[in-house]
């Protein structure tokens, strides 16, 4: 397991979790009385993406030449 520090840190591999940590890194610049709003912001945000259908956001990219998606129009188009 990879230990976060402040030094060099990598990104998760995903933007939308990367967009949200780095929300976080704005604590040193609001008033402390805003840092729940910041935090639960960046908390719902991280709810949001493991709530979210990974299968309905990018196709695959991993698909063979004879593979074609249902409904696509060139393969009716040829068969």
């Amino acid at each position: 397991m990879r230990e976060l520090t402040d030094e060099g840190q990598d990104d998760t591999g995903d933007a939308r979790v990367d967009e949200a940590l780095r929300a976080l890194e704005t604590l040193d610049r609001v008033p402390v009385h805003q840092h729940a709003d910041v935090i639960d912001d960046v908390h719902r945000a991280l709810q949001d993406r493991l709530a979210a259908d990974p299968t309905a956001e990018s196709p695959p990219t991993d698909a063979g030449p004879g593979d074609v998606p249902p409904g696509d129009l060139r393969a009716d188009a040829e068969g």
